[in-house]
């Protein structure tokens, strides 16, 4: 497995370096670590008009670059990471977008960052590496908050808990793939939630569509719990069904069990539009304080707008 943790030089970006060697050791020997850092391009003022106004100091630009490398040097040589494959490596450019980058051509797994947690307003102003990572990559994210707990260590008696909510879209189920992995590697769980609208119509009609949506949870637990590669511990699979608002029942799921991780497909919404028509994604970010998953797949457009839509959209299951 590879996993790419960016890295600002902050405690708060170092946070990440917990679940990565957490989750490393548990792949095994074949497992690599890739400590990315991003050097911003430095620019000089001239004093001059239009467009010759700055210019980038390369000197600047490689002093930078030497004391970053020399910083994830030092990482590397921990004495806690001895026994690990970390590889580190020192860009220039926009760290969004670097990053990105990286993790599609070393072909990483899963890429954990930190982020200081903004929403709303503050975040749609100020933007947020994570965020963008998140939102455009096509690698499974996780977000490590300054205020969100870290990964529970092997002497829990319980295994690593990844809740997947689930609204009977494609979209939603693609989050199934990367908690499969995650929950393989480390002998985890997986807890599927199906959150239905609150319970307003008949007593008849209420009970039928709770069996129809158990079936559903219960035949992507099947699915998950006989494949997998040859040799691995199947995964153990529990199944919940809750009403009402879906952030809030996922925030209250989380809240009640043993969850670890929350793992969710994202449609991607960007800017303005994602503030003023909110984001199931968003809201979890804002109610659920743990190390959230986030991917985001590369389907079609066509594809991808009939699963942010729902249950009623034509890729729907019922």
């Amino acid at each position: 497995m590879r996993i790419l943790v960016p890295l600002d030089g902050s405690p708060l970006a170092e946070r990440a370096l917990g679940p990565a060697t957490q989750l490393l050791r548990a792949a095994g020997a074949n497992g690599t670590i890739l400590l990315v850092s991003v050097v911003p391009y430095p620019y000089i003022s001239m004093n001059l008009p239009g467009d010759y106004s700055s210019v980038i100091d390369d000197n600047v630009l490689a002093e930078s670059a030497r004391a970053t490398q020399e910083y994830l040097n030092t990482i590397t040589r921990r004495p806690e990471y001895q026994d690990l494959a970390i590889h580190a490596i020192v860009l220039s450019g926009q760290p969004a977008e670097t990053i990105i980058t990286q993790a599609h051509d070393h072909k990483a797994d899963l890429i954990i960052i930190s982020s200081h947690g903004h929403t709303g307003l503050v975040r749609l102003a100020l933007g947020s590496v994570a965020e963008v990572v998140a939102r455009d990559g096509r690698v499974p994210t996780l977000i490590v908050r300054a205020d969100t707990p870290r990964l529970p260590d092997n002497t829990r008696a319980t295994p690593l808990t990844l809740l997947v909510p689930l609204d009977g879209s494609e979209l939603a189920e693609n989050a199934l793939a990367p908690a499969a992995t995650i929950a393989r590697m480390t002998h985890g769980a997986i807890r599927l939630l199906r959150v239905l609208p609150a319970k307003i119509t008949a007593l008849e009609q209420e009970q039928a569509r709770s069996r129809a949506a158990y079936d559903y949870l219960n035949d992507i637990a099947q699915t998950l719990e006989r494949e997998g590669p040859e040799g691995q511990v199947p995964v153990t699979v529990h199944r919940a069904l809750a009403w009402g608002d879906p952030a809030v029942e996922i925030a209250r799921e989380a809240e009640q069990t043993e969850t670890d991780i929350v793992v969710l497909a994202t449609h991607g919404r960007v800017g303005l539009d994602r503030f003023l028509n909110g984001s199931i994604t968003e809201e979890v970010l804002r109610h659920v304080a743990l190390p959230i998953m986030v991917y985001h797949p590369n389907l079609p457009v066509k594809q991808r707008t009939a699963s942010a839509n729902g249950p009623s959209g034509s890729t729907a299951r019922p």
